[in-house]
């Protein structure tokens, strides 16, 4: 990441800021100090904001080929249903990397993930 070099930052601390900003997440525990660095914090920024949004995008087009393909052939019982796995894996793997790595509560867990995942930011 580039913020080794303009804010000095250690490598997991600057690979940690550039994933949270391209997620629009924003802890706010991190923050550039220096103009290249605020510069290179805005590109991330909207860059993030066009990959979230082409991967989002992409997501939902999946989505609804496969449900098309289904209404086609056999239908399944719960077809609404299979989008929600994919979201509740994501959730539960986050829930349980974070508790174990942090020693967090579950419930702590649970709420920071769901701000990541929704992006809300809720630190």
């Amino acid at each position: 990441s580039a913020f080794v070099v303009v804010e000095g930052w250690p490598v997991v601390d600057a690979l940690y800021f550039t994933a949270t900003t391209f997620a629009t997440i924003g802890f706010g525990d991190l923050k550039p100090v220096r103009p290249a660095g605020r510069l290179l914090t805005s590109m991330c920024g909207v860059a993030g904001v066009g990959l979230l949004g082409g991967l989002v995008s992409a997501t939902l087009a999946a989505w609804r080929e496969e449900f098309e393909e289904e209404e086609a052939g056999e239908r399944s019982a719960a077809p609404w249903l299979r989008p929600w796995q994919g979201l509740l894996a994501l959730f539960s793997l986050g829930v349980v990397g974070f508790k174990l790595s942090e020693g967090a509560s579950w419930s702590r867990a649970a709420y920071l993930i769901i701000g990541t995942l929704s992006t809300a930011g809720l630190g």
